[in-house]
Formats: C-alpha cells, sequence, structure tokens
C-alpha cells in the first residue's frame, strides 16, 4: 500500500482532493497543480467555487491569480462545491478554517471536512491536516474517525499533521 502510493506520488498520478479554497487551500492547490499533480478543489460556497473558475483571486496573495487562471485552463485544478461520494482520491488535503472563539478553537468546519471524505475512505489513502488544530486533535477526533471506519493509522491509512506555517503575500 505504501509503496503504491509512493509510486503514483513520484509518477504525480496520485488524485488529490483540497478540502478548503480559502486563504491556504486555493494558493496550495494552485501551487501542487503547478507542480504537475491534477487537484479537485473543493468548497462548500458554491459563489466562492465559481468566482475561482472564472479565475478570479479571492485571496490578496500576489502572483496568485495568473497562476490560478493557468491552472484552471490548464484543466489541472478542478473546483467544485459538491463531491462526488464514488469518486475517489489518494490524497485528501484539508485546509479549513479552525477560527478561536472564546478562548477555543472552533472546529466544526474541520468536523464537515471529516465527515465528508470519511465516506470516501476505504483504506489506501494519505489524510493530511493543514487547518490550525489544538493538541490533542489529531488523537481525540481525527484518529478515533478512522477506527470508527476500521482504518488504523499507518497500517491501511496514512494521516499527516502539517500545520499552516504561511506568510499571506509570500506563499507562492
Amino acid at each position: 500500500m505504501e509503496n503504491l502510493l509512493l509510486e503514483k506520488i513520484r509518477k504525480k498520478t496520485a488524485r488529490i482532493c483540497i478540502l478548503g479554497m480559502g486563504r491556504v487551500g486555493l494558493p496550495l492547490a494552485t501551487v501542487i497543480c503547478s507542480r504537475g499533480y491534477r487537484v479537485t478543489g473543493y468548497d462548500t460556497s458554491a459563489e466562492r467555487v465559481n468566482s475561482i473558475i472564472e479565475g478570479k483571486n479571492l485571496n490578496s496573495e500576489p502572483k496568485l491569480e495568473m497562476l490560478l487562471s493557468k491552472v484552471i485552463n490548464s484543466g489541472m485544478l478542478d473546483v467544485t462545491s459538491k463531491l462526488d461520494d464514488t469518486q475517489k482520491y489518494e490524497i485528501y488535503i484539508v485546509a479549513v478554517p479552525t477560527p478561536i472563539q472564546n478562548g477555543k478553537a472552533n472546529l466544526n468546519h474541520l468536523k464537515t471536512a471529516l465527515k465528508t471524505i470519511g465516506t470516501m475512505l476505504d483504506g489506501r489513502e494519505l489524510v493530511v491536516v493543514e487547518s490550525t488544530i489544538p493538541p490533542g486533535t489529531s488523537r481525540n477526533l481525527i484518529a478515533r474517525m478512522l477506527r470508527e471506519k476500521e482504518l488504523v493509522i499507518g497500517q491501511n491509512i496514512f494521516y499527516a499533521y502539517a500545520s499552516e506555517r504561511i506568510l499571506p503575500g509570500m506563499m507562492i
């Protein structure tokens, strides 16, 4: 399983889905596409999706609009507000907001994203969380969700937490 996934990544044939086409997800999807990978970008906002398809830069990221237009026109980036749960991906990247409310991280967007991909996981994927999450979230929320599907990290599914380490305006 691990070797098959690594081979698909090396050959740039791994199917990638990024959940959240906001401040982090859209530039990330655009850069990944510019490196030769096909990406499906998912966002719950149909309005945001339509703006992205039209090539509008919804971020203040310099150089994003030109690169976004290029990857949209080349067909490398497909953006949707409706994920088909019959469509399978090898890599899921979650880049949804986790705003602080009353001193605590609001994980509702993360929970919704995990529920969305949970229907598509069959045990051969890599799940990467880019969203900023508090300590214990990987163990208490994400690993538990995977166990409920009889998926064990490192055995039949891979998981990585890659907290966003970006500087707005310098991502591309």
